[in-house]
């Protein structure tokens, strides 16, 4: 199913996206204070009525985890779906339905549900789940003992594929999870070496990214963070961090780096140079380019008309002339 379907735009109503409201920022301001975070969360980014969520439904409830929410309670499925843990957290992807009756026949498998019961505690998550039956007016009832082992059998089938083990004792599952995240150190401060650049055109230069944490710890971040430049016909910028100087100007290399659902972004000021006509010509020493007092002269009025190449200054004196001459000539 199309999530635009759902989603609210400039012309219409909707709900809100998890991206249009910046949800793992929120979660960073909210894990600076919160002891627990508790997400709910609508998923219809792929077909409803199954047992099986999409993979863009585990990736999206994955990037909510790693962005510090301690439980996931995810619906829209209409059908109970596996329980994904992860680094002492915990996604309920789809407990079914609950007193629902729709105005059409619903599957088989959609009388199913589950209700959950979450205990927090300081060091662990302890979740007891108990099987429920919605019968045809679409009402939760305590299914017989048959029923209840199926239904939990089967949800801890999905929740394996998941990597999650289900404990099932006289008809209720459990699943205690280790919390990790306390104490855990917050991403603080992004740095660069060097924190600006200055380069001749045709020159490069590697930076490199360093990460502080709460704790005072540092880490190199170089190779997982991103680049981008303000004006690549000045400085180009690769996904490595190398800056090569294009033209001269000024430019501005952003860089940016996100952890736990934390984003920092420095910039690094770029300026490039450009070569001057002395220094450009003399290059040539001893090339057929520049081969006699012939050459030189032609070269100055290469400079004084314009005709140099990319990148080079259009400025040469008589002085830089007789200088250029003299050199050639062995004087």
């Amino acid at each position: 199913m199309e999530p635009n379907w759902f989603s609210a735009g400039p012309t219409w109503a909707g709900a809100a996206t998890w991206e249009e409201c910046s949800g793992e920022q929120q979660l960073a301001q909210l894990a600076a204070t919160a002891d627990v975070i508790v997400v709910a969360l609508h998923l219809h980014l792929g077909p409803g009525w199954t047992d099986q969520p999409p993979l863009s439904h585990i990736a999206l409830v994955q990037r909510i985890l790693d962005a510090r929410a301690d439980v996931v309670i995810a619906h829209g499925s209409h059908v109970p779906q596996g329980i994904l843990v992860s680094n002492g957290r915990v996604a309920l992807l789809s407990l079914g339905n609950f007193l629902f009756r729709p105005d059409y026949q619903m599957p088989e498998q959609a009388h199913d549900s589950i209700m959950a019961k979450v205990t927090i505690s300081p060091d662990s998550l302890n979740i007891a789940l108990l099987p429920l039956r919605l019968d045809d007016s679409g009402r939760p009832k305590v299914p017989p003992p048959d029923e209840a082992s199926r239904i939990l059998r089967h949800l801890a089938d999905l929740s394996a594929e998941l990597g999650t083990t289900i404990e099932i004792h006289e008809g209720i599952g459990y699943i205690t999870v280790q919390r990790q995240w306390i104490n855990m150190p917050m991403l603080e401060a992004l740095d660069a070496s060097p924190p600006s650049v200055s380069l001749a055109v045709g020159e490069t230069q590697q930076l490199t990214i360093t990460a502080t944490y709460s704790d005072d710890a540092t880490a190199d971040v170089t190779g997982e963070a991103t680049y981008e430049s303000s004006d690549t016909s000045v400085a180009a910028v690769s996904d490595t961090g190398l800056i090569t100087a294009v033209a001269g100007g000024s430019a501005t290399i952003a860089v940016s780096y996100s952890e736990q659902g934390i984003i920092k972004t420095i910039h690094v000021p770029v300026t490039v140079t450009l070569a001057d006509a002395l220094a450009y010509y003399r290059s040539y020493s001893g090339d057929p380019l520049v081969a006699d007092l012939a050459d030189v002269v032609k070269a100055g009025n290469d400079w004084l008309s314009g005709v140099i190449p990319p990148g080079f200054t259009a400025v040469i004196s008589l002085t830089q002339l007789v200088q250029l001459a003299n050199e050639w000539l062995g004087v």
